[in-house]
């Protein structure tokens, strides 16, 4: 399989340089529904918050193609989750997160707001968006 030509192993070890398929903006949605490529702990390695341990939730799809795009995130068997399935996910993972990091793709692409109330809300925590 490939994209643009390029082979997806070669994608996935290089970046995606604005090969990824640029999706459309989905705002008009009430973001009670978003299209979530994982889940994951780790630790923040850009930024403010560098070094600091992160719940890294990474939204599929964008629609910009930077040519300077290092990540693959777009995948044809990416999940549709409920917000409820999101915290389930992240309840499971067994941690207690002070930071959560919103990330993909374009994380601004979907309405993310109703994801954001639900995280302070719930975890009383920092979320970062980049």
């Amino acid at each position: 399989m490939s994209i643009e030509g390029v082979d997806i192993d070669t994608l996935r070890r290089e970046g995606m340089k604005g090969r990824n398929p640029r999706r459309a903006i989905t705002k008009n949605d009430d973001g009670q529904i978003l299209q979530v490529h994982n889940i994951f702990w780790t630790i923040q390695g850009e930024g403010p918050f560098s070094g600091h341990a992160a719940m890294f939730i990474r939204l599929s799809g964008c629609n910009l193609g930077c040519t300077f795009c290092d990540t693959y995130w777009a995948d044809a068997n990416d999940s549709y989750l409920t917000l409820d399935e999101i915290l389930s996910e992240v309840r499971r993972l067994e941690r207690s997160p002070t930071l959560f990091v919103l990330t993909g793709g374009e994380p601004t692409r979907q309405n993310i707001d109703p994801l954001v109330c639900r995280l302070l809300e719930e975890f009383q925590c920092r979320v970062q968006i980049e």
